[in-house]
């Protein structure tokens, strides 16, 4: 999907951006019991942690074979991460070869 990625460290964090270049990811099938729990690992905002690292939206992603699928992302929420590191090839897996020298 377009977005811009950013380097948090030991893991990225996504903005949307239909203008911006591609950002590669991964499409997971989760079964609806399992959110809560993948969302506590993300920590997405919700009551019990209005200070979260993410938010889960609904946007549309290229998947293989180049068929749009409407997918739950997570998002950086800008009011707690840093976004200041770019990753200019929207590649995260790449990015942490490069950075491994």
């Amino acid at each position: 999907m377009r977005g811009r990625l950013f380097d948090l460290g030991s893991y990225p964090a996504m903005v949307v951006d239909v203008d911006a270049s591609w950002v590669k990811g991964e499409i997971y099938a989760v079964p609806a019991d399992g959110w809560e729990a993948l969302d506590a690992l993300e920590d997405v905002v919700c009551a019990l942690r209005p200070d979260g690292e993410y938010f889960r939206v609904l946007a549309s992603a290229l998947a293989s074979g180049g068929r749009l699928r409407l997918c739950h992302v997570y998002v950086a929420n800008p009011e707690v991460v840093r976004l200041d590191r770019p990753i200019e090839s929207g590649d995260w897996l790449r990015h942490m070869a490069w950075r491994a020298g």
